[in-house]
């Protein structure tokens, strides 16, 4: 199919549902200055630029509590999106806090405190480009059904915001007091 086979399955996609939202969904894309997040976004102004149809980029954002793109550099990256009239998902987030850093029976364990602090503020660029980012989605939520555990990446990994007995971490609770803040 060459190199334009996106653009033929994205036209397939909207002849065959003219209402369906088509988007571009992939990890790795998620903050500023990243090869892949440079990559991506020259792609669908490529895409855009030759008239195919899109409307919008998935950013998956599988991050670990130690490693991860800046809050700052995806609302950027939000932005300029946006800028292109996409529309933006967070739509695989969660933050991996293995045991020897996320205490399954302490709570206040410094790496479940740092995960909340990131969820929040991955929740908080989203809710700062409103009308662009208009999904922010886990990759789940409990870590007894964690994608990590099945693929075996990291067995434990606590990376939901709730735990293994369906309890809300701190994750959870940060989540949901900056949507209060921003009611």
């Amino acid at each position: 199919m060459g190199d334009n086979y996106i653009d033929t399955a994205l036209k397939f996609a909207r002849s065959a549902d003219p209402t369906a939202q088509l988007f571009i969904n992939d990890y790795g894309g998620e903050g500023m200055g990243y090869p892949k997040s440079e990559k991506m976004y020259a792609l669908v102004k490529a895409i855009l630029a030759r008239g195919t149809p899109l409307d919008g980029v998935g950013l998956q954002l599988h991050v670990s509590f130690n490693s991860y793109p800046s809050p700052a550099s995806v609302a950027a990256n939000i932005q300029r999106l946006g800028a292109l009239g996409l529309k933006v998902h967070i739509t695989e987030f969660d933050v991996t806090c293995p045991p020897s850093h996320c205490n399954a029976s302490d709570p206040n364990s410094p790496g479940f405190v740092a995960q909340a602090a990131l969820y929040g503020q991955m929740l908080q660029a989203c809710l700062n480009n409103s009308g662009v980012c208009e999904a922010f989605q886990t990759w789940g939520f409990t870590d007894k059904y964690s994608w990590e555990t099945w693929c075996g990446k990291n067995p434990g990994c606590q990376a939901l915001p709730f735990d293994h007995n369906y309890t809300m971490k701190a994750a959870g609770r940060e989540m949901i007091a900056v949507l209060l803040k921003n009611v």
